[in-house]
């Protein structure tokens, strides 16, 4: 079973994806193509659905994230109003989270195609989840979660340095970066200074040097059915951590696999996900780092690999039981995301984090990625808005630009008449 059929045989089924941001145009797009009507939420970090052709309408609603309860109640009564909607689609983690929680408050009605609610929590939980792993003999680094301020550098000096600082919840940010890597002391006092600001849960963990390797997979009562490895070559930070930018699809590896397999089984997993690893390229020494219960960010990936993950996530969600068709995704396939990279570029350059040298590299290593590229996560040829879109917000303007270089020659006018 790949695909799946309407619920109640309409012509025209209806979808409404819930979070405006990449993975939600890789599924308008297959599911458009698969006959459904798709709605989108406004609400998102990316945007681009309201420029996608395959987007048909939009919905408006509170805040998931500050009004929950008041999402809640915008979502029943959309769906009052709505009863072709037969599939409900949380997209970005804020919206997977909040159902999760609210299981006992979704209207009645349509198929929530999401990882079920316990899996969900439990793939969050990330002290639970380590724990896990190391009992299932998966290798994973030193770790220990904070829950407050005052046991902090107690358990850094436990952990040990290097290490980096994650939030707990993958959405919040350690003054505007995903993750801390924290080198020397100066650094984790730099944090403590951040953190005066509003302590929240932290994952301290040891760093290990290495590549992000992810595990794209969807499982169907603790056994993989779809599988695709991928390496992250690049990211939106100079230090590796942050959000992928730029990777390729790779032969599997069997002992991430293997790895991949075990927890998955302790789990009795059933859904789509995608399991991170690092991996050091010069001793081959592995660390677990997490596991997504939900469409990753590059969706994009597995659906050209052919995985089929968008609508695999509905049927297992409708018939849990009912055999999936095992399938491995195909390797050699370079991807990017190109406005994601030109702005890492860009934010680095401003913070001091790179120089102009290093940060004008970086601009032209995005544009030969993007050039040699088989997969962009925003733009393709048959609905090239919201890639045009993305990249106008981050590049100049070319009045911006005509500027710039006004000034510029003005700057050395001035200073050939000084001299």
């Amino acid at each position: 079973m790949d695909l799946i059929a309407p619920l109640q045989g309409q012509d025209h089924p209806t979808v409404l994806l819930l979070g405006n941001y990449r993975p939600a145009l890789t599924l308008a797009r297959v599911l458009r193509r698969q006959g459904y009507k798709v709605i989108c939420s406004v609400e998102g970090c990316d945007g681009g659905a309201e420029h996608c052709r395959y987007v048909d309408e939009l919905w408006g609603h509170r805040p998931v994230g500050s009004d929950p309860n008041g999402f809640l109640a915008d979502l029943k009564g959309f769906l009052r109003e709505r009863p072709e909607i037969e599939v409900v689609y949380p997209v970005a983690e804020e919206f997977v989270r909040m159902f999760a929680e609210h299981e006992d408050r979704l209207p009645f009605g349509p198929v929530y195609a999401m990882t079920p609610p316990d899996l969900v929590k439990a793939c969050l939980d990330k002290l639970g989840l380590m724990t896990l792993a190391v009992l299932n003999k998966v290798p994973t680094a030193p770790f220990e979660m904070v829950h407050s301020l005052s046991g902090f550098l107690q358990a850094v000096e436990r952990v040990g340095l290097p290490l980096v600082i994650r939030p707990e919840k993958s959405t919040e940010r350690i003054g505007g970066k995903k993750a801390v890597v924290c080198e020397t002391m100066s650094d984790v006092q730099a944090v403590v200074h951040e953190l005066a600001n509003g302590m929240r849960n932290l994952l301290l963990q040891r760093k290990v040097e290495g590549r992000r390797h992810n595990l794209y997979f969807a499982a169907q009562n603790g056994e993989i059915v779809r599988y695709l490895h991928a390496v992250i070559l690049r990211t939106d930070m100079p230090d590796g951590t942050g959000l992928a930018v730029e990777g390729e699809t790779v032969e599997p590896d069997p002992e991430l696999k293997d790895y991949a397999t075990r927890l998955i089984k302790a789990l009795g997993y059933t859904g789509v996900g995608c399991a991170q690893f690092l991996v050091n390229e010069h001793d081959g020494s592995v660390s677990f780092l997490e596991i997504n219960p939900r469409i990753a960010g590059n969706h994009a990936v597995p659906e050209a690999a052919g995985l089929m993950l968008s609508t695999v996530a509905i049927a297992l969600a409708q018939f849990p039981e009912k055999p999936v068709r095992s399938l491995e995704g195909k390797s050699g396939l370079r991807y990017v995301w190109t406005a994601g990279d030109l702005m890492g570029a860009k934010l680095a350059y401003l913070r001091g984090d790179v120089s102009a040298k290093e940060s004008y590299r970086w601009l032209c290593h995005a544009i030969s990625a993007a050039w040699r590229a088989d997969v962009h996560m925003k733009w393709c040829w048959h609905d090239p808005l919201p890639g045009f879109f993305s990249l106008n917000e981050v590049l100049p303007s070319f009045r911006g630009l005509l500027r710039r270089a006004r000034r510029w020659q003005s700057a050395k006018v001035e200073a050939w008449h000084g001299s």
